[in-house]
């Protein structure tokens, strides 16, 4: 089972570079939203296989290449839907989507051709192989979510999304958490029953941690209730100027509906912040008198409201942010989103692409304007939750 990549493409006749590829989707597996984690112990063995047989780092950076291509291709396939959304205004967004979606894997496989050249280069003997590959694949996701504009989506670590597992991200972060996980599924591979029985230890010690977290983290019944308002319309349906409105009343409908409360909680709690997601209206909310008093009649009383929303902040740019009301409709507080998604909200290199044609995300805008702020914020509802 652990060696089930490279097995079935041996047995096809494939070379090392079929079963690489094979290990990366046997990875994709393990992410949400299948959650398969134990495929974290077939894909890692058998990359670690694979570098062993690897002659020259050079080698093994092509298998890394082709490992990350796999993943992040069968893995990162959804993104291509964002090209759609505005194809009717971009004449360019249909016919660069496939194109978008290969490069956006073969860039990111980099990383790990870069962690698997290392890891080669550095390469010793017994259950230290899994040691030094841990560490490099822990350099290069550290990179890859930071360098240029940074895409630090489908970590290993979230492969425990789904799982106790995930509460150690508390403790180490998502990065070295990433790290740990690579390291205990590779141990596996170096085949020494002293070498995995630690690895099936770690796991069974984090899975329990994490369950007693879980279970020790009661309902603060004293503490304030939070509404998260999910209206669950589609990209393509909510920047349709047609719908900014039935999706405005919606999102006040949803606001303003009687709360639903575990059985531990007051029956008498009433949300103390409400929450809007991430550009939730298209207007410009910050700007409109009439929506924001419209919204402060929605919602329950004394609550304050976070609107995710576009805002206009001058010399023709527009920042993704989220806006915080107090009970009395008052802004309290801006944050203007500051990582934002290549071609999703922005247009990279705009001075080169837009010289090509393809500098726009439609309605001749190229994309949000970073922002500037780190916050956070000292909100009422939060200074309440403290006493």
């Amino acid at each position: 089972m652990i060696a089930l990549p490279a097995t079935v493409a041996a047995r096809r006749g494939c070379r090392p570079a079929g079963a690489a590829v094979l290990a990366g989707v046997a990875l994709t597996l393990a992410q949400p939203p299948l959650s398969l984690w134990p495929m974290l112990f077939v894909g890692w063995p058998a990359l670690l296989w694979l570098i062993d047989g690897a002659a020259t780092p050079r080698a093994a950076a092509l298998v890394g290449w082709l490992a990350g291509a796999g993943f992040f291709l069968t893995g990162l396939y959804w993104i291509g839907a964002a090209f759609l959304v505005e194809a009717s205004k971009v004449w360019w967004y249909g016919p660069v989507m496939p194109l978008a979606v290969f490069a956006l894997a073969a860039v990111l496989a980099a990383f790990w051709a870069g962690a698997f050249w290392a890891a080669r280069r550095f390469w010793p003997q017994g259950w230290r192989r899994a040691v030094v590959l841990a560490l490099a694949m822990t350099v290069a996701e550290v990179a890859r979510g930071s360098v240029l504009t940074g895409f630090p989506w489908a970590a290993q670590a979230h492969a425990w999304v789904a799982t106790p597992v995930m509460q150690l991200a508390a403790l180490t972060g998502a990065h070295a958490l990433s790290g740990l996980t690579v390291l205990a599924a590779a141990l596996v591979g170096v085949g020494a029953v002293r070498a995995a029985l630690p690895a099936a230890l770690a796991v069974a010690l984090g899975w329990g941690w994490g369950a007693a977290r879980l279970a020790s983290a009661p309902l603060d019944a004293d503490g304030p209730v939070i509404r998260l308002v999910q209206p669950n319309v589609g990209q393509r349906d909510k920047w349709a100027a047609e719908n900014a409105r039935p999706i405005f009343e919606g999102l006040l409908a949803l606001s303003a509906a009687p709360a639903v409360t575990p059985a531990a909680a007051p029956a008498a709690a009433m949300p103390a912040l409400v929450v809007w997601p991430e550009v939730a209206v298209t207007f410009l909310f910050d700007e409109s008198a009439q929506a924001q008093a419209m919204a402060a009649a929605a919602l329950p009383p004394g609550a304050s409201l976070a609107v995710g929303a576009v805002r206009a902040a001058g010399e023709g740019r527009l920042h993704n942010s989220l806006l915080f009301y107090g009970p009395d409709a008052a802004l309290l507080a801006v944050y203007d989103k500051r990582h934002l998604a290549p071609f999703g909200e922005y247009v990279p290199y705009v001075w080169l692409l837009g010289a090509l044609g393809i500098g726009t995300l439609g309605d001749g805008l190229s994309g949000f304007a970073p922002g500037e702020t780190a916050g956070p914020f000292a909100l009422p509802v939060c200074r309440r939750w403290r006493r």
